[in-house]
């Protein structure tokens, strides 16, 4: 007698085997050593039979116990039944129904291992053979779910266990569910929506190569450094705890890497990747360059991220990370920590975020934000925005037409090649337009500006503190750097102090500053004075609104006044001058040269005076008078404009004015010699004489004595003259108005010693001015039938007592002796040859004359005072004048 001991199935595992009894259905065991049942044999024969007549010859005595070692039943054994399941891979395997004779079926034996949770395919009753089954063909069902198994399933959705153990296990087709346990295990999910997990709700330690395969599957690493392939499908994966090696590879797939160190490569399509804790590296190391609109988060730790050629979403996540957008319009956020992102070729937008971070924005049209923190934002190529926010920055916009703005904190700003547009914002800023035509506005702190190359502009406001700005040349020194206060509503000053150098000042504690290399300075809204009359260099100054003063230097100044009423000085040089809205006044210097205006406005005010004016009181010969109208020669430009051109060279031309309209008697009225009217008594040796009968050779007193005069002459001025030009009317000094006893009459050009108000020295004043002084008591006549007006000549330009005012004798500079006409300037060099060169305009007046008594006082300070000016009274003796009593 033999004994044998056969592994079986439990009857609870296996009872639907042959439930249906269907040929093709399905069925998945569940067995496992727990559950087995152990059936102790004792038997003559090799064979184990099956029932019937064979049984009764049989000495099968069997004992059956299950798994606890309880006995199920005792007696005779036989095979009351075999059915044929076929395995995954197509291997036949004969299933046996064991039965004891009184008890009934005890469990079930097979001739080939059978895996729990595999899906084997029924495949109907099998036959037995006439001997029976040979107890060596039965298998031992060795498996143990904690052993190092090997599992392959089939096309069905099975749930595979593997245990703990080194496992290899396979899914095969359908939806499986993969428990893989402890152990380093392989597995490979096959087709189907795959789950695949080392323990639902727990975690176990060991290295697995995971595969989910073809479908969208579900993923768990468990701890250990696991190597996980999402393969294709829309996968998701959490890798959990260590080291892991991720690859999504094609699908759109969720990876979360979890703790450890993680490298994950998210493969093809639309991917959302969590590195989670660790210093992990997304990118598509081991494939193709990433597609798909992905989104990246690093997580904590010092993550690495290559984000394809999609657009794509990164987030840095917390640590000192390194994200590299390679291609696509991508959006990446740096998030706390160092981080160092390069935005790549797309047209990204970068965020640092907080911390100090190094952001390069690549070659597309990028949007860089540094956040808090000292961060370094480079631009490169494309038209980039870049904005520093909080912290000191250093902000670069590299190729490209970029807008850099700082943000708070002392930031330095590089705009680099291309027309970029700076703002330094709040902080002490360092800003270099470097090439291009660049717009640099410093905002608040005290910045430093520089233009370098190109034509570059510098904002300011009313608010911005202490500046220096440097506007840099070009090689050629084709540039036009500018100054441009028109954001500023308070009153600006700007003053040159020598070649395109010099100061600002907005308002009474505004904005101040100095600046170098300045070719152009545009005004604000108020009142603005900008001085460049120390400026050798041709300046361009735009007033804009408000009632501005421009004063141009010795280049070739082009001058704006915009709105308001202005006045405008092109100084030196040939200026092009242009008043614009508004009242205007141009004011023409000695040696000013060939200026034109473009927009004089010859329409007469109520005064009966053009809208602009021109000021030609710095227009003065060496005596220092002022031209008149008989000076001024009145010419066409050959394009039908106005050309007024004065005795020492200084000409203007006046666009959109024709000669003809320019008359000496509606225009140019203003611009007379100095005349004393018939019927003025003047002061001399032997008493008070009439202007009119003094003759050459006659004595008057002056301030320094007696002088005889060397000539005198007479201009008579018809009524009709005067009906025609009003202007031409004498100037009336009513008695007492400046300490003279009866009426005085006097041309509007002459001079009279008056206290200059701002210095308190002795001065000159023209009586026309003091006439439109506010509360003065002179006033131009009315109704005058005809006048005649005197001139006398003294050895010295001289103060004359004129019915007790001192008044000027003719200065005999080339202004007036070409007024007088030709045989008046031939009297007169007859009378003193000295003066002949003068006369010829070789030689100045002051050299061969001396110069003028006492200095004259511009007319536009004359006429904005208000109430009469102190004059100056000759002595009892007509010696030195006194100042009268206030």
């Amino acid at each position: 007698m033999a004994s044998y001991e056969i592994s079986a199935f439990s009857v609870g595992d296996y009872y639907y085997l042959s439930e249906d009894g269907v040929a093709g259905a399905g069925v998945t065991p569940t067995w496992e050593q727990s559950q087995r049942v152990t059936v102790a044999v004792t038997d003559d024969e090799d064979y184990l039979s099956g029932g019937g007549a064979a049984l009764d010859g049989s000495q099968q005595t069997a004992t059956a116990t299950d798994a606890d070692g309880t006995v199920l039943a005792t007696g005779k054994l036989y095979v009351s039944s075999v059915n044929i399941v076929y395995a995954p891979d197509g291997t036949a395997i004969n299933v046996y129904e064991l039965a004891i004779e009184g008890y009934g079926v005890v469990g079930y034996a097979t001739d080939q291992p059978i895996t729990p949770g595999v899906t084997y395919t029924y495949g109907g009753a099998g036959t037995l053979p006439a001997e029976g089954v040979a107890y060596s063909a039965l298998d031992p069902q060795a498996y143990e779910r904690d052993d190092a198994n090997t599992m392959e399933g089939g096309n069905f959705s099975e749930t595979l266990d593997g245990g703990a153990g080194d496992d290899s296990i396979e899914g095969g087709g359908g939806n499986d569910t993969i428990i893989y346990g402890e152990g380093a295990d392989t597995v490979y999910g096959g087709d189907g929506n795959d789950y695949i997990d080392d323990i639902s709700g727990s975690q176990y330690y060991g290295a697995n190569e995971l595969h989910g395969g073809a479908g969208d599957d579900l993923i768990y690493g468990g701890y250990g450094n696991d190597t996980i392939y999402g393969d294709a499908g829309n996968d998701t994966i959490y890798a959990e705890g260590d080291n892991d090696s991720i690859e999504g590879g094609a699908g759109d797939d969720y990876i979360d890497g979890g703790d450890g160190n993680d490298t994950i490569d998210a493969g093809s399509g639309s991917n959302t990747v969590y590195g989670g804790a660790g210093n992990d590296r997304i990118d598509d190391e081991t494939g193709p360059i990433l597609t798909g609109g992905n989104e990246f988060h690093g997580g904590d730790g010092d993550d690495t991220i290559f984000s394809g050629d999609s657009a794509d979403t990164v987030y840095g996540d917390a640590g000192a990370d390194q994200l590299n957008a390679e291609g696509g319009d991508d959006s990446i956020w740096g998030g706390s920590g160092n981080d160092t992102v390069t935005a790549g070729s797309g047209n990204d937008t970068v965020y640092g975020d907080a911390d100090n971070d190094s952001i390069s924005g690549g070659t597309g049209a990028d949007e860089l934000w540094g956040g808090t923190g000292d961060d370094s934002l480079q631009g490169n190529g494309g038209t980039d925005l870049i904005y520093g926010e909080d912290g000191a920055d250093t902000l670069d916009g590299g190729l490209g037409s970029d807008t850099l703005w700082g943000g708070t904190g002392a930031d330095t700003i590089w705009g680099a090649d291309g027309n970029d547009y700076l703002l330094g914002e709040d902080g002490n800023d360092s800003m270099d337009g470097a090439a291009g035509d660049d717009l640099l506005w410093g905002g608040a702190g005290d910045d430093w500006l520089w233009g370098s190359t190109g034509s570059d502009r510098f904002y300011f406001t009313d608010t911005e503190d202490f500046d220096m700005v440097y506007g840099g040349e070009d090689s050629d020194d084709s540039d036009t750097d500018a100054l441009d206060f028109s954001y500023a509503t308070d009153p600006v000053s700007v003053t040159f102090d020598g070649w395109e150098f010099g100061s600002y000042e907005v308002g009474a504690a505004g904005s101040t500053g100095q600046f170098w290399e300045i070719e152009q300075v545009v005004g604000g809204s108020g009142s603005d004075t900008i001085d460049a009359s120390a400026s050798d260099a041709d300046a361009e100054l735009y007033g804009l609104a408000g009632d501005d003063s421009l004063t141009g230097g010795s280049g070739a100044d082009s001058i704006s006044g915009g709105d308001g009423s202005d006045t405008i000085t092109g100084g030196e040089g040939d200026d092009t001058l242009t008043g614009g809205a508004g009242s205007d006044s141009f004011t023409l210097t000695t040696d000013g040269g060939a200026d034109t205006i473009t927009d004089f406005d010859m329409t007469l005010d109520g005064d009966n005076r053009t809208i602009d004016q021109l000021n030609t009181s710095g227009l003065l010969d060496d005596a220092g008078e002022t031209v008149n109208t008989w000076d001024v020669v009145v010419s066409d430009d050959g394009s039908g404009n106005a050309v007024l051109t004065f005795p020492t060279g200084e000409s203007v031309v006046l666009m959109g004015v024709s000669p003809a309209s320019v008359t000496a008697d509606q225009t140019l009225y203003a611009m007379g010699v100095p005349c004393l009217v018939a019927g003025t008594p003047i002061a001399t040796p032997g008493g008070w004489t009439p202007v009119e009968d003094l003759q050459s050779g006659d004595l008057v007193m002056t301030e320094s004595g007696a002088q005889p005069i060397l000539w005198a002459g007479a201009r008579s001025v018809t009524g009709d003259e005067i009906e025609a030009d009003p202007m031409l009317a004498p100037v009336v000094i009513q008695p007492g108005a400046l300490g003279n006893a009866a009426e005085l009459r006097l041309s509007r050009q002459h001079c009279i010693a008056v206290t200059d108000p701002a210095s308190g020295q002795p001065a000159l004043a023209r009586a026309g001015h003091l006439a439109q002084r506010r509360g003065s008591r002179l006033r131009l006549a009315r109704g005058v039938r005809g006048v005649s007006y005197h001139h006398l000549l003294l050895p010295s330009h001289a103060l004359l007592n004129a019915g007790g005012l001192l008044v000027e004798s003719l200065w005999p500079g080339p202004t007036a002796l070409r007024a007088l006409g030709p045989k008046a300037q031939l009297e007169l060099a007859s009378v003193k040859p000295e003066l002949a060169p003068a006369i010829w305009g070789l030689e100045p007046v002051s050299a061969l004359y001396g110069p003028a008594v006492l200095p004259v006082l511009p007319g536009a300070d004359m006429r904005s005072g208000d109430g009469p000016l102190l004059p100056l009274l000759p002595g009892p003796d007509y010696g030195l004048p006194r100042r009268a009593k206030a």
